[in-house]
């Protein structure tokens, strides 16, 4: 995946499959999750998720849960949705999750609502040069 010069590669919260790329100026970034042994539907496995988070977090708002068209086999969903930090600052999330030949991936943007619409060609820069594994 192609991230930009001087943003920060870490590990991330949740385990050993999680890798973040962070933003050191403006804080968002993008975290990359993988399973060995994923479930066989992105879609559903974001609809329970949705129930938990909902709970956890103020003011949340979905804006979509659709799946999406991975291509070269992959079955694909994007859950994207806003919701009020502890800090007070309003965020904006596109969680697409991926699943090819059993592997599970997830590519979780995270920015500040306010550079959302900037940051578009950057999500997709990530996205499109992220290639999952066989």
């Amino acid at each position: 995946m192609a991230y930009p010069t001087g943003w920060r590669r870490q590990a991330g919260p949740g385990g050993p499959g999680n890798v973040d790329f962070m933003d050191p100026v403006s804080g968002s970034f993008l975290r990359v999750g993988s399973v060995r042994q994923a479930n066989t539907s992105a879609i559903v496995d974001w609809q329970r998720n949705e129930a938990g988070f909902v709970r956890s977090v103020q003011d949340y708002r979905r804006v979509r849960l659709a799946s999406s068209d991975g291509g070269d086999g992959t079955n694909q969903a994007d859950w994207e949705f806003t919701y009020r930090r502890s800090d007070g600052v309003m965020v904006h999330v596109l969680n697409r999750g991926a699943i090819r030949n059993g592997h599970g991936y997830a590519l979780y943007w995270h920015t500040r609502e306010d550079l959302w619409l900037q940051d578009q060609p950057l999500l997709r820069q990530l996205f499109e040069t992220f290639r999952p594994g066989p």
